[in-house]
């Protein structure tokens, strides 16, 4: 996997706690998502396979989600 790349990954709604089938692009690993969220993840060690992915929905909000690699279900073009 490599910043830019786009992917198919499963996340969690928030509002249903269903599970959801969404595209994105990859921006970046741990120290990316450190950045973000330090409180959060600021123990994320930066050798973790974890990916900061975003994508926009559809009134044009960026979102962004970490992804462990056993959430990611397609590699896309």
């Amino acid at each position: 996997m490599s910043i830019g790349q786009r992917i198919k990954f499963s996340a969690i709604s928030d509002f249903t706690g269903q599970t959801l089938e969404l595209e994105g692009t990859i921006e970046g690993g741990p120290k990316e998502i450190k950045k973000i969220q330090p409180e959060e993840f600021g123990e994320l060690p930066d050798e973790e396979e974890v990916y900061l992915v975003v994508r926009k929905d559809g009134f044009g909000n960026t979102l962004r989600y970490v992804v462990h690699p056993e959430e990611i279900i397609e590699e896309r073009e």
